[in-house]
C-alpha cells in the first residue's frame, strides 16, 4: 500500500513539473493561459481557490493539460536525478 502511495505522489509531482516546465519555456502558452485565468476572475467565473468544476470550464487550460498527458511521459524527468 505504501509503495502505491509513493508511486502516485511521484507521478503527480513529475506531471506538475512537466506542466511548469511547459509554461516557463513557452511564454506564448503562459500568456494565453494567464489571460484566460484573468478573464475568468474578472467575469466572476473563477473563485479563490479555483474549484475542479471551474477549472474544467477553462478550455485552454484543459488543452494544455491534455497535450501534456498525450505527448509526455515522466520517464525522461526521472533520468535527471
Amino acid at each position: 500500500m505504501l509503495a502505491q502511495l509513493v508511486a502516485g505522489s511521484d507521478t503527480t509531482s513529475n506531471y506538475l513539473r512537466m506542466t511548469l516546465n511547459l509554461l516557463i519555456t513557452t511564454p506564448r502558452v503562459y500568456q494565453h493561459l494567464q489571460r484566460e485565468i484573468d478573464e475568468g476572475i474578472a467575469n466572476g467565473t473563477i473563485s479563490h481557490p479555483i474549484t475542479d468544476a471551474e477549472a474544467k470550464n477553462l478550455p485552454y487550460l484543459q488543452v494544455c493539460l491534455d497535450c501534456l498527458l498525450h505527448r509526455s511521459t515522466t520517464l525522461p524527468y526521472l533520468a535527471e536525478f
